[in-house]
């Protein structure tokens, strides 16, 4: 968890030197909720290119292993499924949280293979490669849908489970108007939902936007200038 109101108080430190502009409160929410998504669905593409890289010696400073860590914020770990039993259809929608990446899915001790349409046509026209109660597939029916086969009964159904990746929560800076003056509020905000290594990096993708948003093309300036020295740290 990353304090929304640490964040929004550099960010205005930033923009208001050297009379660079102000950010409203409506216009720090619109852009932290956007800067956060970046960071989060970053991961994903860094967790490609890191695995394309030797690991380093050391664990702590394995850019796999960072990258685990920040994701681990936003795993769901053994989710019960409401199944259909006369269908094997999982409705997302039932899921305790709602899956922004589905990692697997368990039935017991047995590890439910992810297969498509076209794949699972071609396991299904031979004997020897059909699905079966010891090697269950699932195929994804819909947006918010998968399917479980062979579908378990009602009384297996509730050994079937998933991992998956959250999305995180919308970050929110809460205020109250005081003399005319937007004063923080913690009981209506809601603080990002990232790692708490990730402050420096919101703070800088928040002021990269906020010159676009405030025409001050000079914060804009400032920001990417911010970001490339957190990329050239980064990549050394």
């Amino acid at each position: 968890m990353v304090e929304i109101n640490s964040v929004y108080q550099k960010v205005l430190v930033l923009t208001n030197k050297e009379q660079r502009g102000f950010i409203t409160p409506l216009e720090f929410n619109r852009l932290a909720d956007r800067a956060q998504l970046e960071i989060f669905e970053g991961y994903f593409h860094d967790m490609k290119t890191a695995l394309h890289k030797l690991p380093n010696q050391s664990e702590e400073s394995d850019e796999i292993e960072t990258l685990l860590e920040k994701i681990s914020v936003h795993r769901v770990v053994g989710d019960a499924l409401a199944i259909n039993n006369s269908t094997g259809v999982v409705d997302v929608t039932s899921f305790s949280n709602t899956p922004y990446r589905l990692s697997n899915v368990r039935f017991g001790n047995q590890t439910v293979q992810e297969v498509t349409q076209g794949e699972y046509a071609d396991m299904s026209a031979h004997p020897l490669t059909q699905p079966t109660t010891a090697r269950r597939v699932y195929i994804r029916t819909g947006e918010n849908a998968i399917t479980i086969q062979p579908a378990p009964t009602s009384a297996q159904a509730e050994n079937l489970v998933a991992d998956y990746i959250v999305a995180p929560e919308t970050p929110s800076w809460g205020y109250v108007v005081v003399n005319s003056a937007p004063l923080y509020n913690a009981n209506t905000s809601v603080n990002f939902d990232l790692h708490p290594a990730e402050e420096e990096k919101l703070v800088t993708r928040i002021l990269e936007m906020s010159g676009i948003v405030i025409n001050k093309p000079g914060l804009a300036q400032l920001g990417a200038q911010m970001v490339a020295r957190e990329f050239q740290s980064e990549n050394n």
